[in-house]
């Protein structure tokens, strides 16, 4: 997934991802475990660079009450560092138990990713 944005003044991009099942994060690398596959991401490249990742069950704007009626669900929250151009590439690929993570990136110079899905490569241009 691509996601590009412009603004216009500096400011801090709060990316988010939820879930129902808790993440796994490891530095950029996050990991959702569940019963029969687990879903693993990564954020290949963030242009203005990764300020902090973490996670919470807590719901926004909700009180503890009100919350408690719903499912329990877990959010990811990534911040960039302050720009006025955001790309953020992230990865998500599913794996099945007992399968080996298929799909591997490698970034090539300032603007190039190559991804390696069982062979086939890919190739990521970004402006």
């Amino acid at each position: 997934m691509v996601d590009n944005l412009s603004l216009s003044q500096e400011a801090q991009v709060n990316y988010k991802l939820h879930s129902f099942a808790s993440f796994q994060i490891n530095g950029g690398s996050i990991c959702i475990e569940a019963e029969k596959a687990d879903l693993y991401g990564d954020f290949a490249f963030v242009s203005a660079g990764v300020e902090s990742i973490s996670e919470t069950d807590k719901y926004y704007g909700l009180s503890d009450e009100v919350a408690a009626e719903y499912m329990r669900q877990y959010h990811l929250s990534m911040d960039t560092n302050k720009a006025k151009r955001h790309t953020i590439v992230s990865l998500f690929s599913p794996v099945h138990k007992g399968q080996e993570k298929c799909i591997t990136y490698k970034i090539v110079g300032q603007n190039n990713i190559h991804f390696n899905n069982n062979g086939t490569i890919f190739d990521l241009t970004m402006e």
